[in-house]
């Protein structure tokens, strides 16, 4: 009898001895809401999703009709998560944070009213602040933003959280903590809050190619006007050379408008949209009429001298035009 006693008693302590093993191995899984206290513990949110090479992280937990919602990136300056914006950053549902000292922080809830801004604060274009808790901290040189709110806050300058499918996630960090100061790093995603699971969106660069090229032809045609000096002077190599600059002004004009097609095209939204592509199309338009007539007035004889001078006013009229949508272009990307 006693030896059955000290049998069960060792099995006993081998069962408990095994259970305080398994208690140390596995790791505890936290099923508490997220704290807004301005730190971010390991399996503190039901999903973390990384964009850029761990630049920026994105870390949420759904609760009811509640979002208890992170964002953090390595940066000291203010850190942005924008939802569901149509055309580059327009009629983004945005949070911007960034801290100055433990009592010095802002975590603003606002909103994209242009393409490339400005994104004031809800409440001074008819929205309000709709952010419930919110903290913003620095350590480490990661700066983060803790925050809840409601899936659908009600307020029209706010997109509702879908749990049904994905939405488009813009994020940018700056390395200044200027609220108007523009982003150095940004990025695009889309991401389902209700399964966690998300993919980036590699949004090319083209703009620099397409503000190269318009820049070139419009060096070009500059060139091309200068050559006539060469006229005046009796180079008679002067109307070959006016030519063929002028044909390459063309093909950089053609080019670059092609890129900016491209773009546009990329966004979804139709093209002719801006008064910069109005201006474009015009240039372009007025460019290719430039150079039908100068062919005219250099390989025709019948039509030389009536092709003379609307060749003439066209070339001034497209210089001037290709100043102006270069102009224009400059303001469009920084207004």
């Amino acid at each position: 009898m006693a030896e059955g006693r000290t049998d069960l008693a060792r099995t006993l302590a081998t069962a408990g001895l095994l259970l305080l093993l398994a208690m140390a191995v596995v790791p505890a899984v936290s099923t508490a809401d997220p704290v807004v206290d301005g730190t971010i513990a390991p399996g503190e949110y039901a999903f973390n999703q990384s964009f850029q090479d761990d630049l920026f992280h994105l870390l949420w937990t759904i609760e009811g009709d509640t979002i208890h919602l992170a964002i953090e990136a390595r940066t000291t300056g203010w850190i942005a998560l924008g939802l569901e914006p149509t055309v580059i950053m327009q009629d983004a549902d945005m949070i911007i944070g960034w801290w100055n000292s433990t009592t010095d922080f802002q975590v603003v809830d606002a909103f994209s009213t242009g393409q490339t801004g400005p994104h004031p604060p809800d409440t001074e274009i008819g929205g309000s602040y709709d952010i419930l808790t919110w903290l913003a901290s620095q350590s480490g040189g990661w700066t983060r933003v803790e925050l809840t709110r409601k899936l659908a806050t009600g307020d029209h300058r706010d997109h509702a959280i879908r749990t049904d499918g994905t939405m488009s996630v813009m994020w940018a960090v700056s390395d200044t903590r200027e609220y108007e100061a523009k982003h150095a790093q940004r990025g695009l995603a889309e991401v389902d809050f209700g399964s966690g699971e998300a993919e980036e969106v590699e949004a090319p660069v083209l703009w620099p190619y397409h503000a190269a090229l318009m820049t070139t032809g419009t060096v070009l045609f500059v060139a091309t006007y200068a050559s006539l000096t060469y006229r005046k002077l009796k180079k008679k190599w002067w109307l070959e050379a006016h030519h063929y600059v002028g044909t390459a002004a063309v093909v950089c004009a053609v080019a670059g408008l092609s890129i900016g097609f491209v773009m546009v095209g990329g966004l979804e939204q139709g093209h002719l949209r801006v008064m910069h592509s109005f201006i474009g199309a015009t240039t372009l338009t007025v460019g290719l009429a430039c150079l039908a007539a100068g062919s005219l007035f250099m390989w025709t004889k019948r039509l030389k001298r009536a092709s003379r001078r609307p060749h003439i006013a066209l070339g001034v009229v497209g210089i001037a035009m290709m100043v102006v949508t270069v102009v224009s272009g400059l303001m469009y990307v920084f207004p």
